[in-house]
């Protein structure tokens, strides 16, 4: 009895051994595949001799832990824009998303992971300000910009998203909202594009605060009250001049009497908005994904264009670029 007891532990420790034994096996092959990745990356250290020639092997030495992935031996050649321009590929290999990367110094770069996992709240002490969207570390507001173009194609939730994300907190902040639509039975509360009415007194509206503005820039009077205008599915207004010169005006100088303007379209043509200069209004937003590359260029920089159009996000998530920040993914921010 005494044997068949020790005869068990010894199987038992056996079997441990080579579990771990198993398990330390996979874990050097991927880390080898990774390494091995990384080298045909490019982000391989050469050494070289005296005469100019390259040592061989090639070295590297990062440290994944944490929230943080950091490469302390590599290609000291590549800057911070060359780790974004294989951001892809490094999220792929890892299995993780990265919000930034961020060079210490000359020897070793950082890669902040992502973290959509973390509740985003909107505090108290900045409901002064509209919440877009957590990239994963920080969160992105508004601030001093008064002008947005959201782009959604169609069944994507752009609908939800004005209402819920903008519309809620700038009803808190009781602004003054206009909103013009081609389905006004999206909003409580809106002009429509198609009744000649509802179109007339939307220009009105227009033309009437317009002219405050002028009057008010004349005197030398600030405006205090948010005045608050959303074109929803504007490319219904691309050749209407009445509202696209008006446009024009409050995204260039609308700002100084705080005018907002914020445009949305489900329409990713180039042509449907050649009236309208989206490229002058400081933040863009894409919810979850764009229609075309070409069309994507028109708001975003290159690099972040091409990935907004291949790689689709899922519901609540999309991309913005503000004018303090570059571009990336975000979960979106919805009032509860």
């Amino acid at each position: 009895m005494e044997s068949l007891s020790k005869f068990i532990v010894v199987a038992i420790v056996v079997v441990a051994l080579m579990t771990t034994a198993n398990y330390v096996m996979r874990i050097k092959t991927k880390n080898k595949k990774i390494r091995d990745a990384l080298f045909q990356l490019g982000l391989g250290y050469k050494r070289y001799n005296s005469d100019g020639v390259g040592q061989n092997p090639q070295e590297l030495e990062y440290k994944n832990a944490g929230n943080k992935l950091l490469f302390k031996k590599f290609n000291y050649g590549f800057s911070t824009l060359d780790f974004y321009k294989k951001q892809q590929a490094l999220e792929e290999l890892f299995g993780t998303e990265f919000a930034n990367f961020e060079r210490v110094n000359q020897f070793e770069v950082i890669g902040q992971k992502a973290d959509f996992k973390s509740p985003i709240v909107k505090e108290i002490k900045q409901r002064t300000d509209i919440l877009i969207g957590f990239d994963g570390i920080k969160k992105h507001f508004f601030d001093e910009n008064r002008s947005a173009f959201i782009f959604a194609p169609s069944g994507t939730g752009k609908t939800h998203f004005l209402k819920k994300c903008i519309i809620s907190q700038l009803e808190k902040l009781d602004n003054q909202i206009h909103i013009i639509t081609s389905k006004k039975s999206d909003f409580d509360k809106s002009y429509s594009y198609h009744n000649p009415n509802d179109l007339q007194d939307f220009k009105q509206i227009l033309k009437t605060t317009e002219e405050q503005r002028l009057w008010w820039e004349e005197m030398g009077y600030k405006n205090k009250k948010y005045l608050v205008f959303i074109f929803d599915e504007v490319q219904e207004a691309n050749d209407d001049k009445e509202i696209t010169s008006v446009i024009k005006s409050w995204v260039r100088v609308g700002r100084s009497q705080n005018i907002w303007v914020i445009l949305a379209s489900q329409s990713g043509t180039v042509a449907s908005l050649r009236n309208i200069e989206v490229n002058l209004i400081p933040i863009k937003i894409a919810v979850r994904y764009t229609e075309s590359v070409a069309f994507a260029e028109t708001i975003f920089t290159p690099e972040l264009a091409f990935k907004t159009h291949h790689i689709k996000q899922p519901m609540g998530y999309g991309y913005i670029k503000t004018s303090s920040y570059t571009g990336g993914k975000v979960r979106f921010y919805y009032e509860p």
